[in-house]
């Protein structure tokens, strides 16, 4: 066994070789399309050199370098030149017809000519026929422009899955060929790890049933990939409940890229409030965009009560200040002596909650370097005139819809918590756990409501 060290698309890798004694291009090749995971290399011409670039042409010459190499300079740069095919006409919608006719789809033919729509398990069959079509005909590792057409062979039939306005052909939810997403390009990455022996995800599987038909990591794959539109949206929604188990595993690395994983809820907000129904389906949960109307006619008095605040005053709308209140009757306490190092005033508490951003101004002027926790931006004319809404989540803005309230802004902020597993913010703490037990209903084992919480919330109810 060797460890060699390659040069490849400008990445830089150590392969390991088992038997340098019998190694040939092909398996070398094998070697380092799996170490590289090199994408559309089916029928490339593949080119090896050493360190000084002379080139390495047989398999002698190549076993011959790797056992007299120096191990501490020696290194083999690989290259390749991908196949170019003009297979766009080549393939029609007639050919996929026939395959999935031939290969069990009748019923997935018959449902779409019916119902001009299949239902998500038959979506899921003719995926997979379809992938079955590209690796019969160009292997595991087809071209983009392989993949290209298929794709648009298939949405040329299946028209329910061709989108609208689109650039590319509307074969985006089978193949986006701008950045290489779709059904196609993560059935192929499921097909290529099965057949090299791979299990990824294996200590997250061992927590799924595996009684579930559902293969958790091609759904999730398949929700990374997704173009969010009325014609996906419920297969969306019926993917978040079917991997809810799965995605909180998930979060067990403390490295998570959020936009990368999830990037649905950062470019549809709406599937945060969905998701939060999943996470919380058989508990009581109560309606706090509903309920806040009751609550908020009695927080003035009970700050005045409280707090002996007579003038409570801040920048923004009355609608914003009604929760500030709030928050000002229920500050965090510091801990050990509370000093003006210490203690963050009342101003830099709101600071960690919403900040005002100028319209006209660009929204990323107002990302804080130094806040990891989520916090939202009002952008307006005037604090006290709001038109725009944004959520921060670790440095990336949601556009929050136009016309959500600010009561609606700050639900779908606190249900953002829990669907991306954020801990409350350190500052705003006692009001967020006094917002969850109180007025969602959320009980956590680890948590006892203060006196001061069960004071404010009875003043509230009276």
């Amino acid at each position: 066994m060797s460890f060699v060290r390659v040069h490849c698309e400008d990445k830089r890798h150590f392969i390991k070789i088992e038997d340098v004694e019998n190694v040939n291009f092909g398996s070398l090749v094998k070697i380092v399309v799996k170490s590289f995971d090199l994408q559309d290399v089916h029928g490339a011409v593949f080119h090896v050199s050493d360190s000084l670039d002379t080139c390495i042409d047989t398999d002698e010459i190549l076993k011959h370098v790797l056992n007299t190499r120096n191990n501490g300079d020696f290194f083999l740069k690989i290259g390749f030149k991908r196949r170019v095919t003009d297979v766009n006409r080549s393939i029609l919608s007639t050919d996929i017809e026939s395959y999935v006719d031939d290969h069990g789809g009748k019923e997935i033919i018959s449902a779409f000519k019916n119902d001009d729509r299949l239902t998500e398990n038959l979506r899921r069959k003719l995926v997979n026929i379809v992938l079955d079509f590209i690796i019969e005909r160009f292997g595991l590792y087809p071209t983009k422009e392989e993949k290209v057409a298929v794709a648009m062979a298939t949405v040329n039939f299946f028209t329910c899955f061709k989108l609208a306005e689109s650039r590319v052909g509307g074969i985006e939810l089978f193949y986006n060929p701008v950045g290489g997403l779709g059904w196609i390009t993560s059935g192929l990455k499921t097909r290529r790890a099965r057949a090299n022996g791979q299990d990824n995800g294996e200590n997250l599987d061992q927590n799924i049933n595996r009684d579930s038909p559902l293969d958790p990591k091609a759904e999730i794959e398949y929700l990374r990939s997704a173009v969010v539109n009325e014609v996906t949206l419920p297969t969306i929604k019926e993917k978040l409940t079917q991997t809810l188990e799965y995605r909180r595993l998930l979060f067990r690395d403390q490295n998570l890229n959020l936009l990368q994983e999830f990037p649905y809820f950062f470019h549809h907000p709406e599937l945060i409030l969905h998701d939060f129904q999943n996470l919380f389906e058989c508990s009581n949960i109560a309606d706090f965009v509903s309920d806040w109307p009751l609550y908020k006619e009695n927080v003035k008095t009970a700050l005045i009560q409280h707090v002996a605040d007579t003038d409570f005053a801040t920048v923004f709308s009355p609608d914003i200040e009604d929760i500030l209140m709030l928050l000002k009757l229920l500050p965090n306490k510091p801990r050990g002596r509370a000093t003006s190092n210490n203690r963050l005033n009342f101003l830099e508490s709101i600071d960690r909650l919403i900040v005002f951003g100028k319209r006209g101004t660009p929204p990323w002027n107002y990302l804080k370097k130094e806040q990891t926790q989520p916090y939202i931006i009002a952008f307006g004319p005037t604090p006290k005139i709001i038109q725009q809404y944004f959520i921060v989540v670790e440095k990336q803005l949601i556009n929050v819809p136009t016309h959500f309230s600010f009561i609606e802004t700050f639900d779908l902020l606190f249900k953002l918590h829990h669907v991306l597993n954020f801990d409350f913010d350190v500052n705003l703490k006692n009001m967020m756990n006094f917002v969850e037990f109180y007025m969602y209903k959320i009980s956590r084992p680890s948590f006892k409501p203060t006196v001061q919480m069960i004071k404010v919330f009875k003043d509230l109810m009276n």
